[in-house]
């Protein structure tokens, strides 16, 4: 094994090694956020197709608060694991700053990533309170 091994490699050598535990904790914590927000988008759109005229007064009012509270919820554990990428990316060990995934993480445009999630979900949100109003 080389110096620049996958963090797979390093942590199947050495036992446990600080990226590849905090990747893997990171990336599983990430998949929750997505995992969370596109059920939830996709559910809240069915009641809406399904529902159609019923999503009206009281309804209309919960589902826009449903709505917004999913979303917002999502909007935030996503961009709490983007700013923790960004403070690891900073803190990287000296005994990794050689490797692979010290690399990437030290070119991905995090302010990027938080904007384009931040834009996904107001447009979502706002498409399907849209959409509710309409209904």
């Amino acid at each position: 094994m080389s110096d620049l091994g996958s963090a797979y490699e390093r942590d199947q050598d050495h036992g446990t090694n600080v990226i590849s535990l905090v990747d893997r904790h990171k990336n599983a914590r990430y998949a929750r956020g997505l995992g969370t927000f596109r059920p939830a988008s996709l559910g809240l759109t069915l009641i809406l197709a399904i529902a159609g005229d019923a999503v009206s007064g009281a309804m209309q009012t919960a589902f826009i608060v449903v709505t917004v509270v999913i979303m917002l919820m999502s909007l935030l554990w996503l961009d709490g694991c983007l700013q923790d990428f960004d403070a690891f990316r900073k803190d990287i060990p000296a005994s990794e700053e050689n490797s692979h995934i010290a690399e990437n993480l030290r070119k991905g445009p995090i302010g990027a990533f938080r904007a384009i999630i931040a834009v996904a979900h107001i447009a979502v949100t706002a498409a399907l309170i849209a959409a509710a109003i309409a209904a």
